[in-house]
């Protein structure tokens, strides 16, 4: 039985897909995340776990009662794969483009958030599970981007909005890239994958009536994990699409 740590996983996406392994959900507020604990409550495979992507305190090893730390007693000291699907999304300069802001200070806390929870949270996130990634076996490490934080993929569409999660995305998949580098002599497969366009409020009990046309979590994770499992080494440190190649939509 293989082990999944699923960070941002509140409302379940990319939990309830994996039935035959252990898969630990790390969330910021465990007690309000109510479609997770419904999940976990009849399923013994999936444990729910505290963590802040904003928090390197709460992730480390070396803390007690920290993510990574509870992980560990429940695997012996092992992981086999690390998913970052956690971010900071949107905020109320969201519609803004870069030379709209109302001052100077609330462009460099917008940013500064994004980073914050998108970038640098990634980065503690990683190294926090580093150990017990290092004693697994397969050594996988998928980040959740998106399009947006692809340069050619923005001019091409003329996104001039949300800037900070577009700009702290682009960000991410260097910052995977970084790390496939360090990695690459210990046999590590650590990939940035776009899901594409998906319909997450579906899992929503407040948007029941959501009438776009994209495709479904539950697809969306079948494809990333599909390019994940297909990706070895000599792949790491790509920025990819569900497809696994550059076709965005």
């Amino acid at each position: 039985m293989s082990s999944y740590v699923v960070l941002g996983a509140s409302r379940g996406i990319g939990v309830k897909q994996e039935r035959d392994n252990k898969v630990f959900a790390v969330v910021r507020t465990p007690e309000s995340a109510a479609q997770l604990h419904s999940l976990a409550s009849t399923r013994s495979n999936v444990f729910t776990v505290k963590g802040d992507l904003d928090s390197a305190d709460s992730l480390k090893a070396s803390m007690t009662a920290a993510a990574a730390t509870e992980v560990a007693g429940h695997t012996s000291g092992k992981l086999d794969v690390l998913i970052l699907n956690g971010a900071r999304i949107t905020s109320q300069y969201s519609g803004m483009t870069l030379d709209k802001f109302p001052d100077p200070q609330s462009l460099e806390e917008d940013l500064m958030a994004g980073f914050r929870c998108n970038t640098v949270g990634v980065a503690h996130a990683i190294n926090a599970f580093l150990p017990l990634l290092r004693a697994g076996a397969k050594k996988h490490i998928l980040a959740i981007s998106t399009a947006a934080g692809d340069i050619d993929f923005v001019r091409e569409i003329g996104m001039g909005a949300n800037v900070a999660y577009a700009a702290s995305k682009a960000a991410l998949n260097m910052v995977a890239t970084q790390f496939s580098i360090a990695l690459k002599p210990e046999g590590f497969t650590v990939l940035s994958i776009s899901p594409g366009y998906v319909n997450t409020f579906t899992e929503d009990p407040s948007c029941p009536d959501f009438d776009g046309n994209p495709r479904t979590p539950a697809v969306a994770v079948s494809m990333m994990l599909d390019v994940l499992n297909r990706s070895g080494p000599g792949q790491s440190g790509s920025f990819v699409s569900q497809y696994g190649n550059k076709e965005w939509v």
